[in-house]
């Protein structure tokens, strides 16, 4: 299947829909397909051990671009410790399988961090739907790069409660500081904005 390529001239919501149409239709396709459909070909080797390393079967929902909110407790320096994660992400409605409209999500993450590293990380998410219903997923795998604080990556997951339960969430995100020198001070870094993409799929 010929894939929809990026053409700065298009809207970002003509770039996405193509992107929508190509996955709904891929099939089994593998992670790094969902990456290169996502106009990210430069990334897609870098996450090979993001399950399902192989395909999954039906496309479930696809919501971007979401509005991310950040925060560290304690804030990031740049000396590796404990650090305490957690983000808001809002959406445009967002249509998804099931008649469901996802609004937003949450999650929290516990991870060993300093601006420019990361060695562990633990936690999940809640997916929030229009209906007021919730998805709970917990993280399986995560490929993560920090650098002056700014990061980007994805982590992946599994639903363990409330909608498409036993379905895979991957979620993309990009994150940018304002101050990158903040993580040479004592207090740290304590936020970041950015952006997130959510998939959510059956293995």
């Amino acid at each position: 299947m010929k894939e929809p390529k990026f053409d700065v001239t298009r809207s970002i919501a003509e770039y996405f829909a193509d992107r929508r149409t190509f996955l709904g239709k891929a099939g089994a396709v593998s992670l790094g397909a969902v990456l290169t459909a996502l106009g990210m070909p430069e990334s897609a080797a870098a996450f090979p051990s993001v399950s399902p390393p192989s395909s999954y079967s039906t496309l479930l929902g696809l919501c971007t671009p979401g509005t991310a909110t950040t925060t560290y407790t304690p804030g990031l320096t740049n000396t590796l410790q404990p650090i305490h994660l957690s983000s808001n992400i809002t959406f445009a409605p967002c249509a998804v399988a099931q008649n469901k409209v996802v609004t937003g999500y949450h999650y929290a993450y516990d991870m060993i961090a300093s601006c420019s590293a990361i060695t562990d990380f633990t936690g999940g998410g809640t997916i929030f739907y229009s209906s007021g219903q919730n998805s709970v997923w917990t993280i399986d795998s995560w490929t993560i790069t920090w650098l002056l604080g700014q990061s980007i990556g994805v982590v992946s997951g599994l639903v363990t409660n409330g909608p498409f339960n036993g379905a895979r969430v991957w979620s993309f995100f990009i994150r940018a500081v304002t101050d990158p020198a903040l993580c040479a001070t004592a207090g740290g870094l304590t936020g970041s904005t950015g952006t997130n993409t959510l998939i959510i799929a059956e293995p």
